[in-house]
C-alpha cells in the first residue's frame, strides 16, 4: 500500500490518556512560535530558531498542503482537553513495502520533562503497529539528548546503533542514536 493510501484510509485523531494528538490547524502558528522561537528547542536540529510567526504559519501551511496530497502524518500536540498546540509529533520515512517507519516529536520546552513526548510517541507507535501494519518504529536523536533517548527508551525502544559523526548542527557534529521497536507477535 503507498503512503497516500496509508494517509487516506486511516489519518485521523489520536487520543490518549491526557493528550489529544490532531492535525494542525492554521491557527496554531502562534501557539507554535511560542516554541519554535526558543533556541534550547532547536539545540538538536538542524533549523534554527524561528524569528517571526510568519516562519510557523509557512511551515503549517506545507503541512495543510501535505494533508491534501495525503502525505503527511504530522500531528499538532494539546493537553486534553484544551486545544492549544504544545509540541508536533509525526510519522515520517513512511515505508510500507518494507513494514517500517520513523517517530519524530517537538515538545515545548515549558512542558518537558512531565511524560508529554513520551505519552505521544507510545501513541504513535501503537498507531503505527495497530493500523498501518508496520512492524517496526525507528527514531532517532543526537547523543547528547539525554531527554530524547528518555522518550525513546519509555516507549520501549531498544538502542540498535551509534551513527558516529551523523550531524552537524550550528557547528557541532555530533553522533546519533539509533532507536527501534517491533511489534510483537
Amino acid at each position: 500500500m503507498t503512503v497516500e493510501k496509508l494517509h487516506k484510509a486511516y489519518f485521523h485523531e489520536l487520543e490518549t490518556r491526557r493528550l489529544l494528538l490532531r492535525p494542525l490547524r492554521e491557527e496554531d502558528a502562534e501557539a507554535m512560535f511560542a516554541y519554535t522561537s526558543v533556541p534550547v528547542s532547536f539545540r538538536y536540529l538542524r533549523r534554527s530558531p524561528h524569528t517571526s510567526v510568519e516562519e510557523d504559519r509557512t511551515f503549517i501551511r506545507n503541512v495543510l498542503e501535505g494533508y491534501q496530497r495525503h502525505q503527511e502524518f504530522v500531528w499538532g500536540i494539546c493537553f486534553l482537553p484544551e486545544e492549544r498546540l504544545i509540541g508536533t509529533c509525526r510519522l515520517f520515512d513512511l515505508r510500507p513495502e518494507e513494514g517500517r517507519c520513523e517517530v519524530s516529536y517537538l515538545i515545548h520546552p515549558e512542558v518537558q520533562g512531565r511524560g508529554t513526548a513520551s505519552e505521544a510517541v507510545a501513541r504513535l507507535i501503537r498507531f503505527a503497529f495497530d493500523e498501518l501494519n508496520f512492524r517496526q518504529v525507528l527514531a532517532r536523536c543526537a547523543a547528547p539528548n539525554i531527554g530524547s533517548e528518555r522518550v525513546m527508551q519509555k516507549c520501549g525502544m531498544t538502542k540498535r546503533e551509534v551513527l558516529p559523526r551523523f550531524a552537524e548542527f550550528h557547528g557541532v557534529c555530533y553522533d546519533f542514536l539509533l532507536y527501534g521497536i517491533e511489534e510483537e507477535t
